[in-house]
């Protein structure tokens, strides 16, 4: 077994090599201060900064999860994010695969404020409903007897009417949150 130090100096090795191997072309580094920003928030904190959320929206990573299929659902016209916002840390990731209009497969992120202006010319739109059909947990790390980390897989149907009709395209997303104080906190979210 390695000790410390020499863990930490592999490690380091590792991941000073790794853009020297992975890297084909000329190095592109991020401009925006935000996409390399560190932060540290303390529950208070984050009370101060996401609406108050429903208590039993918060209480376990499946309960969290049902929440933020149900919070994104609603009939065409003006959608209130609160419920949506009060699910995540501010600056939560948000990730998913798509491809340019050239077909081009590629990654792309957007911010809380960005999903929820997208969630809402949505619903200007068009009805919208999501139902998580299984919340399966994939990690969950505990400290001491509490769980602090758990990264769940959930399946879930979209669509634009009520009920969803059964022949809908089930979707997969991973979820990772964090138990801080009395709650859950979504702190990223790929699908």
């Amino acid at each position: 077994m390695l000790s410390r130090k020499s863990f930490l100096l592999t490690l380091g090795a590792a991941l000073i090599s790794v853009p020297f191997h992975a890297q084909s072309g000329p190095l592109h580094k991020p401009t925006d201060a935000s996409l390399t920003a560190s932060t540290t928030y303390t529950e208070q904190e984050l009370e101060k900064l996401v609406p108050l959320p429903r208590p039993e929206d918060v209480s376990s990573p499946e309960a969290i999860i049902r929440a933020l299929h149900e919070s994104v659902s609603g009939p065409k016209g003006e959608w209130n994010p609160d419920r949506f916002r009060s699910l995540f840390i501010p600056n939560v990731f948000f990730g998913y695969d798509d491809a340019g209009k050239d077909g081009t497969l590629r990654i792309s992120t957007l911010s809380l404020e960005d999903l929820v202006r997208d969630l809402q010319r949505l619903h200007r739109q068009t009805s919208w409903y999501e139902i998580a059909v299984d919340v399966p947990t994939l990690i969950k790390i505990r400290r001491g007897t509490q769980a602090t980390l758990v990264t769940l897989s959930a399946t879930a149907i979209e669509a634009p009417q009520t009920p969803i009709p059964e022949e809908t395209e089930k979707k997969t997303s991973f979820t990772s949150m964090i138990y801080l104080g009395r709650r859950w906190w979504i702190v990223s979210h790929i699908y």
